[in-house]
């Protein structure tokens, strides 16, 4: 399976966005990755 990363995925020809991709990269930064594996609905 090929994955990519955020700013190849804005960057293709795949998916067009109105406004700036440049501001929109830059939200994404502000978030908090995942601490890692965690359930989302306990047993």
């Amino acid at each position: 399976m090929n994955t990519a990363g955020i700013k190849e995925f804005l960057f293709s020809d795949d998916i067009t966005i109105k406004g700036s991709k440049i501001d929109l990269i830059r939200f994404f930064a502000l978030l908090d990755r995942p601490a890692g594996k965690f359930n989302i609905v306990t047993p």
